[in-house]
């Protein structure tokens, strides 16, 4: 039977620079120049490449985003609202978490990430 090493296996990466908007310094093509030579040396093959601009000043967006995925859910009109009504029905046991998530029309995924993260509606 043969193994892994008889086999060469390719490893396909997908690269993401985030560039600060308030730094004009950064430059995201030397950014992305440095990732794919890493990639380069490592033998691994690139699939794709990405590039974000954000400003760090908003940092608390930022940290939500990470959290939960998807920070446009959260700013969707009434969301927190209904989120509100939700996590109380949740902690009093009413509603399942699946059920939660229909209500809100966000996959279980989303729910579970805000729940993690520990969102609180504004």
């Amino acid at each position: 039977m043969p193994s892994m090493s008889d086999h060469d296996m390719t490893i396909i990466v997908v690269l993401w620079a985030r560039i600060s908007i308030a730094n004009g310094e950064h430059d995201p093509d030397i950014r992305l120049l440095h990732l794919r030579e890493f990639c380069n040396a490592q033998g691994w093959s690139l699939c794709r490449k990405y590039m974000s601009k954000a400003s760090s000043a908003d940092f608390a967006i930022r940290i939500i985003s990470r959290k939960t995925g998807r920070h446009r859910v959260i700013d969707r009109q009434g969301f927190n609202s209904r989120y509100k009504c939700v996590l109380e029905r949740l902690g009093e046991g009413d509603i399942s978490r699946r059920a939660a998530a229909r209500e809100l029309g966000i996959g279980y995924a989303t729910l579970k990430r805000l729940l993690d993260a520990g969102y609180e509606p504004r």
